[in-house]
């Protein structure tokens, strides 16, 4: 497991416009202990932020287990209670049916692109951003 505020090796995490971006830098199925350390490290983001305001790219993700997908309802029932929100973006064909056919879309938006997303949560451009 990372440390409190380690950020996973194969985890990129940009402050773009305000908001939390996530980002695998490789090839992942969120599943087992990936989903753990994930959860984990959003957790703590969602823990810290004011409001928090995360979107997790999905860019480079072939699978999502359904303990991830549970997970992820946790985390953004409780970024919306802190007055924040969860988004997914760049998912791929076969992750955003597992998003639409499980009705996920209803409680965090899936955007089709990171810019999309972030604009949707609020962020304020795109400036240079900075990692956690």
């Amino acid at each position: 497991m990372a440390a409190a505020d380690t950020t996973p090796l194969w985890l990129e995490v940009e402050i773009v416009g305000g908001i939390a971006v996530l980002r695998p830098r490789r090839s992942l199925i969120l599943q087992g202990d990936v989903a753990e350390e994930v959860a984990d490290y959003m957790t703590r983001l969602v823990n810290r932020g004011n409001p928090p305001r995360l979107v997790l790219n999905c860019l480079n993700v072939t699978m999502v287990s359904s303990l991830m997908l549970g997970k992820l309802v946790v985390l953004a029932r409780k970024a919306r209670s802190a007055r924040g929100q969860l988004a997914i973006c760049s998912a791929s064909p076969a992750v955003e049916s597992v998003f639409t056919v499980t009705r996920l879309v209803q409680v965090m938006p899936l955007y089709a692109d990171e810019t999309s997303a972030v604009h949707a949560l609020g962020g304020n451009g795109r400036p240079p951003g900075r990692s956690l």
